[in-house]
């Protein structure tokens, strides 16, 4: 509910948020397990639940594990940058067009590949909005 409050759809206010976060707060009591994606929420659900037997799974890399290739590029022609995942209202489409159209104007020729499965209507109004070629972006 919470999301939902922070991209902007629904207000703290409404009875859609009241009633889903009842529920979310129902559902975490009575749940077997509880998986968080942050360190950073296990307070927060700790607080409202009053349970701390929470297991986290981060969604990023370890960087003691995983460290940066030194010369990732092995073959010529454009650099491409790659987003495989949701287009919605939290995903910050708008920033990385921005960030693509600031590399693509310092590094020449690239390209922004975006594998989705979300309505790409609000992408093609967005590349328009920021002046970018079509070709420049493959959707």
């Amino acid at each position: 509910a919470d999301e939902r409050v922070d991209s902007g759809d629904w207000r703290k206010k409404s009875a859609t948020y009241k009633i889903v976060k009842a529920c979310e707060k129902i559902m975490l009591k009575q749940a077997a397990r509880i998986i968080l994606l942050a360190h950073s929420g296990t307070g927060l659900v700790e607080n409202i639940i009053g349970r701390s037997d929470m297991a986290v799974v981060p969604t990023c890399a370890d960087t003691e594990i995983f460290t940066p290739v030194k010369n990732i590029r092995t073959h010529e022609g454009p650099l491409r940058f790659v987003y495989f995942g949701s287009l919605g209202t939290w995903y910050m489409l708008r920033e990385m067009l921005e960030f693509f159209k600031v590399a693509k104007n310092l590094l020449g020729d690239a390209r922004f590949l975006i594998i989705t499965q979300s309505d790409q209507s609000v992408l093609r109004r967005l590349m328009s909005d920021k002046e970018l070629a079509a070709n420049l972006i493959e959707a």
